[in-house]
């Protein structure tokens, strides 16, 4: 299934808030919006786990910002892209493990802002985009590669590990 934020007729903040448990998408996450509407689509890790096996994006033309919040629990991005299609788009962490799974392209065009947590790269990804990527404690193991071809700057506020 698909986990959809669709705003289309007023300004709105649909929300997903997960505290504890566990949300799999065996599909796309994504951000559509069209006018008149507008407004931020909100997803929420605090605790348990949101492991997503598609793709998590914003669309061309949409009139709604990406906005992901890790404040605890774990974000596992399981899929081809995680795309910030505009300036607004967000992905903030203060806490929490988020994990870039498989062969993970992330398109910033927008802000990463990690100022806590562990970002931990598993696989084959590739950082592209003009967007701000700030990172805090980046691990990645032996068998993962991290390319980097965009933002001309990356930053680190806390530690780059190679495991094993």
């Amino acid at each position: 299934g698909e986990l959809g934020f669709d705003v289309e007729l007023l300004p709105s903040t649909p929300t997903y808030q997960l505290i504890a448990g566990t949300l799999t998408v065996n599909g796309d996450a994504v951000w559509a919006g069209a006018s008149p509407g507008s407004g931020q689509g909100r997803l929420l890790v605090e605790g348990g786990t949101v492991q997503i096996n598609g793709s998590t994006m914003n669309t061309a033309g949409s009139t709604v910002d990406l906005f992901i919040d890790v404040k605890g629990g774990d974000l596992i991005l399981n899929g081809p892209a995680l795309d910030l299609a505009h300036a607004t788009d967000s992905v903030q962490q203060s806490s929490g493990t988020w994990v870039m799974d498989n062969a993970l392209t992330v398109e910033c065009d927008g802000v990463i802002h990690c100022t806590g947590g562990d970002q931990q790269v598993v696989g084959q990804v590739e950082l592209r985009g003009s967007g701000t990527i700030r990172w805090h404690d980046v691990e990645t193991d032996n068998q993962s590669s991290l390319q980097h071809t965009g933002p001309d700057e990356l930053q680190v506020s806390g530690n780059w590990l190679r495991a094993g």
